[in-house]
């Protein structure tokens, strides 16, 4: 598993990935040092958590400046965010 995100990452994001530096994680939202390395800088993960989102879905900015360059590398993300956002019938 480790080697094939290993590979996704490469592929998808450009980012060199050690074996040894994915490791499992609880998820984005977690509190605990359980986080996989790369989302620690994460400026996704650190606006919502400072905010105190528990999904971009939710912001009132949604779809921002840190989210559009993200979907510019991955639009497939856009795609899975946008029908969460629709599926919670997110209302202002």
């Amino acid at each position: 598993m480790r080697i094939e995100i290993a590979r996704l990452c490469k592929e998808e994001y450009g980012l060199e990935y050690d074996l040894k530096d994915i490791t499992d994680c609880d998820g984005c939202r977690t509190e605990s040092d359980k986080l996989f390395s790369a989302c620690r800088n994460c400026k996704i993960r650190i606006c919502a958590r400072d905010l105190g989102y528990e999904n971009c879905v939710f912001c009132p900015e949604y779809v921002c400046d840190i989210l559009k360059e993200f979907y510019d590398k991955d639009p497939s993300a856009k795609k899975n965010l946008d029908l969460f956002r629709q599926s919670i019938q997110y209302k202002q």
